[in-house]
């Protein structure tokens, strides 16, 4: 998916952050006690992926503190797959689903951003297409004299006189 949205230089580095989130999704799964399903949405364009994998498990998601030597702790196994997502991405967050009750882990990844040609503009078209405003229909104005303005008052004020 990632070569069909142009971004070749992105697709290792989204195949290693898909593996890290969906093998947290799956040990989370486990340490549970519950069953191992999961899901993996991708979202991308010419400029950026968004890797998504939700699971069951509603903890907090919060990667491990490299030790001294720059390597996470190995007191336990989870984390250390975060702290290569947070290493290597964008950005990266969580939150909580309600339909079906769990999390979803999510990562973005950035695509270089095209240089300045040389008369300081974009080399490139705009990344994502503007949207258009849409344009309002007008309904025509009526034109009414005064005796028609007036007519209608005074046939309201009756109306409300009958109450």
């Amino acid at each position: 998916m990632v070569w069909g949205w142009g971004l070749d230089g992105l697709a290792e580095t989204a195949e290693l952050l898909v593996l890290e989130l969906a093998t947290n999704a799956v040990q989370a799964m486990v340490r549970q006690g519950g069953h191992t399903a999961v899901r993996l949405q991708l979202f991308g364009d010419n400029a950026r992926v968004r890797i998504e994998v939700w699971d069951a498990d509603s903890r907090q998601s919060a990667p491990r503190d490299p030790g001294e030597d720059g390597i996470p702790d190995v007191e336990g196994e989870g984390g250390r797959g975060l702290f290569l997502v947070a290493a290597l991405s964008a950005c990266w967050n969580w939150y909580l689903t309600q339909e079906p009750t769990g999390k979803v882990v999510w990562c973005e990844l950035e695509a270089e951003r095209p240089e300045l040609s040389e008369v300081g503009g974009p080399a490139l078209q705009p990344l994502l297409p503007r949207r258009m405003p849409r344009q309002v229909q007008v309904p025509p104005v009526v034109v009414m004299n005064a005796p028609d303005i007036l007519r209608r008052i005074r046939d309201g004020l009756r109306d409300l006189s009958d109450c």
